[in-house]
């Protein structure tokens, strides 16, 4: 193995364990995220703390974010035991990839929305429990900022969310 690839390994680890000590610490701090591996991170533990209910606004669901064991185990486990409700917008219907995650959602019959209003959106969000939020401001860039604990901020895309599911269109009923 690389160097490089264990320097990159051990850096998404330390970037994970500092995302779950500022959940412990119901911290208010704002978290850069601009890799994919961070993104990963952050949504893992976002499934992992989340008590209710988890809104995803994103371009199509690229495996190269989406398809990553530990998110899918988290995020399954979240729907399944936990009872958290997961809604999915997604901005560009035509191009949804094949991954795990989309295989853990047919297997929990989650389904995919797009609406024109979601495709007009130049951002990426997700918002946890109308505490926690990630947004990318350029969908076209990984380049994010995050925070587990700012409702003001995640209450205002919890809102966004909800007027982009207006005239939403299912277009994935992920039954098995």
């Amino acid at each position: 193995m690389s160097e490089s690839i264990i320097h990159n390994d051990q850096s998404v680890r330390a970037y994970a364990n500092g995302i779950r000590d500022l959940f412990e610490a119901d911290s208010d701090s704002l978290i850069s995220n601009g890799e994919h591996e961070h993104a990963k991170a952050l949504y893992t533990e976002f499934f992992k703390n989340a008590k209710k209910e988890v809104r995803m606004l994103c371009s199509e669901l690229k495996a190269v974010c989406f398809d990553d064991t530990d998110l899918v185990e988290a995020a399954k486990a979240a729907i399944k035991n936990n009872k958290v409700k997961l809604l999915i917008l997604v901005q560009q219907d035509k191009s949804i990839e094949p991954s795990a995650f989309l295989n853990m959602l047919k297997e929990t019959e989650t389904p995919i929305y797009t609406s024109e209003r979601a495709k007009k959106v130049k951002q990426n969000f997700c918002v946890m429990d109308h505490k926690s939020f990630r947004i990318e401001p350029d969908r076209e860039k990984p380049q994010a900022v995050a925070s587990v604990n700012r409702p003001d901020i995640a209450e205002e895309l919890w809102d966004t969310f909800t007027r982009l599911l207006m005239g939403r269109e299912e277009i994935a009923r992920c039954n098995p």
